[in-house]
């Protein structure tokens, strides 16, 4: 959809500055990374969170490839090199910084929170 808007706005003669951002984080990486253990091996055990995380970093390289080469192949318009991903550090150090400074602000309040479902976590 952004794909559309983008060369609309280019056919009206307007500049785009589009940036290809692919998100990471969130609770389906944890579930389809576990679904595939429990496919390869025919057995859920209790894995550790190391354990764990190195599942979900290997499904969320293959998951960006893939990704990436989709987009390629339906020429869109984006470039991959210039694309960032939500699971480098780089990323992360920015979002804590930044939910840092919206703390300070008291922008956070602690006593309403979303708790994701999580396995490792047992919740």
């Amino acid at each position: 959809m952004k794909d559309i808007q983008n060369r609309f706005q280019v056919s009206q003669g307007k500049r785009v500055h589009f940036r290809l951002g692919i998100d990471c984080l969130h609770p389906d990486v944890e579930r389809q990374s576990m679904s595939r253990l429990l496919a390869h091996s025919g057995v859920l055990r209790n894995y550790s969170q190391e354990e764990i995380r190195a599942q979900c970093q290997a499904y969320v390289e293959l998951r960006v490839q893939s990704h990436l080469d989709d987009m390629a192949k339906w020429g869109l318009m984006s470039d991959p090199k210039g694309s960032y991903v939500t699971l480098t550090k780089d990323y992360i150090h920015g979002a804590l910084l930044l939910f840092q400074k919206m703390q300070e602000k008291r922008l956070v309040v602690s006593t309403v929170n979303t708790v994701f479902w999580s396995p490792s976590q047992r919740n």
